[in-house]
């Protein structure tokens, strides 16, 4: 497979991943105006 390294245990600082797919956190869909300040979905 020629992306077989994606797949394989990666330590990424302190934390050691399962594989190399990460993401990015989504908070700023989440946030409040003014400021962008995360906080909860309500409704």
């Amino acid at each position: 497979m020629k992306y077989n390294q994606l797949f394989q245990p990666y330590q990424l600082g302190e934390n050691q991943l399962e594989n190399r797919f990460v993401m990015a956190p989504m908070t700023r869909s989440r946030s409040t105006q003014p400021g962008d300040i995360p906080g909860t979905v309500k409704g």
